[in-house]
């Protein structure tokens, strides 16, 4: 048996949501109305996700993130939550 969607009380989330089996919100994470929150994502802390946003099977979206309006995650996606996330310079190292 799958298990239920599990919201942070301190979570609000908008109008016409659709939230899937295994979805968690942290505390403070705000979902934008007429948003579809998948199987399984993670919405961390303080997340903002604006409305008309989708949030697909097993995508990572930790604290500190932002998804503006109409923003599609596809399958698996894990944002960095670095304040630096490592990547090369233009010129390679």
């Amino acid at each position: 048996m799958a298990n239920p969607a599990d919201a942070d009380e301190r979570a609000p989330v908008g109008a016409d949501i659709h939230i899937w089996h295994c979805a968690e919100a942290r505390e403070f994470a705000r979902i934008g109305g007429h948003s579809v929150i998948g199987h399984g994502p993670y919405v961390g802390p303080s997340v903002i996700i604006a409305p008309i946003c989708r949030l697909s099977k097993r995508a990572l979206v930790p604290e500190r993130s932002l998804l503006k309006d109409g923003v599609f995650v596809d399958p698996g996606v894990v944002f960095p939550n670095g304040e630096f996330p490592h990547a090369i310079n233009v010129n390679g190292p």
